[in-house]
């Protein structure tokens, strides 16, 4: 294969094609503005058209000579740049020297990404409130999250009531420390855990907030030691029943 420093050597819309001994991936070197490689399996016989592109020199378009799999790739492009858009926004970072890992890596969060794409347009479709539609960044921390709680061993030291007691403790005091300096709500636990029947304790804290329950407007003083949210839990109202049980 030509190397690029020879190749801008060559006039513009010049191609080089090399196929392996087995015949099923043709490599394909084309200079535009600069040479770019083309890998395919599927464009063994290239067929060769022009395309317009501007001249510098000339200033002017100017017929260039282009094979087959560039007039596809230009075709297709769109869905490319989108998929390697979507990897940026919140890429997986994780750093190591093992290709293997690398690819694996690459290949779970192109996963993620269209299983975003999916989830959107499903929820598009059922007419959802766009506001309601998870965003790329909570869409992979729900999964996240699922994926930790489904490992969770509900009979662990985690769940047992001293325990519990201690970290509900740690909680109260940073909420204190909050409410000191601004009010922020507390995240709503993932489904996983919300609906984790182990656990979900009524406590009664020192601070006063907003039901987390939606359509509830109530303050309550009620915590649940597991979720660490406030929700209501009186005669009148029991959102704390109806938080923990799955919707039909």
């Amino acid at each position: 294969m030509t190397n690029d420093k020879e190749m801008k050597k060559k006039p513009r819309g010049s191609w080089k094609i090399v196929v392996n001994k087995a015949k099923k991936l043709v490599l394909t070197k084309w200079l535009d503005s600069k040479p770019v490689t083309f890998l395919s399996n599927v464009h063994a016989d290239q067929t060769i058209d022009e395309c317009q592109r501007w001249s510098k020199t000339q200033r002017k378009y100017i017929s260039v000579p282009r094979p087959e799999v560039v007039k596809l790739y230009n075709r297709n492009m769109g869905v490319v740049d989108m998929a390697d858009r979507m990897l940026s926004y919140c890429p997986y970072r994780y750093r190591t020297k093992k290709w293997t890992q690398r690819v694996m890596s690459h290949c779970i969060d192109l996963a993620i990404s269209n299983s975003w794409i999916l989830y959107r347009q499903d929820k598009k479709n059922e007419g959802a409130d766009p506001k309601s539609i998870l965003q790329l960044r909570y869409f992979k921390m729900e999964i996240a999250e699922a994926i930790i709680d489904a490992n969770i061993d509900t009979d662990s030291s985690l769940d047992e009531p001293e325990n519990r007691e201690e970290r509900h403790h740690e909680n109260q005091d940073e909420q204190h420390l909050h409410f000191r300096r601004r009010c922020v709500p507390a995240p709503i636990p993932s489904a996983a855990q919300r609906y984790r029947k182990a656990g979900h304790l009524p406590e009664v804290s020192e601070v006063q907030r907003k039901c987390r329950l939606p359509g509830c407007k109530m303050k309550t003083k009620i915590i649940c030691t597991s979720c660490k949210i406030h929700l209501c839990l009186t005669h009148e109202r029991s959102c704390y029943k109806l938080f923990h049980v799955p919707r039909q």
